[in-house]
């Protein structure tokens, strides 16, 4: 197999393609890049095409729709490379249905040397590095935040459900 390089593991190289490897430190940073880049964008469309009530805020609502599902097209990709890296298929992906499902991905150490998807990808960098520890300890806040109300969200519908 050839040498992989550090230009190899670009964002822009890594989304092109599913196959190949993702290590956890680039998977958090690259997925946390794409989640808030397509999420401004569709938060803002939507906004845009809520505040218009006609055939065009209808349009704009349906562009910020398709900002979603490109969001989730690019880390599916992005998940299924991290699943390479630990030599699973990428059919795991689908575990992601699962809340907190990302953390474990996330979590798992990639094999060393070669395996059945590639090379073993190259060291991150100290930049990806400090991003990938801050922004991992960001989204386990936020994370953790939602639990209390997905509790509520929980009894509420309950007792609605009991009525």
């Amino acid at each position: 197999m050839s040498e992989l390089t550090h230009q190899d593991f670009r964002l822009k190289a890594i989304v092109k393609t599913a196959n190949g490897r993702l290590n956890p430190t680039r998977y958090i940073v690259y997925s946390l890049i794409i989640t808030l880049f397509f999420g401004m964008i569709a938060g803002v469309i939507l906004a845009i095409g809520c505040a218009l009530h006609s055939v065009l805020g209808t349009i704009i609502i349906i562009l910020g729709v398709v900002a979603i599902l490109a969001a989730a097209y690019y880390s599916t990709i992005l998940t299924i490379r991290r699943c390479h890296d630990f030599n699973s298929s990428g059919w795991l992906t689908l575990l992601l249905i699962i809340p907190f499902a990302y953390f474990v991905l996330a979590a798992i150490p990639g094999t060393k040397n070669a395996n059945d998807f590639g090379d073993e990808c190259p060291p991150s960098t100290n930049g990806i590095k400090i991003a990938a520890y801050i922004l991992y300890a960001l989204q386990l806040l936020c994370a953790l935040s939602s639990i209390p109300k997905y509790a509520v969200l929980i009894s509420m519908l309950l007792v609605g459900g009991q009525q």
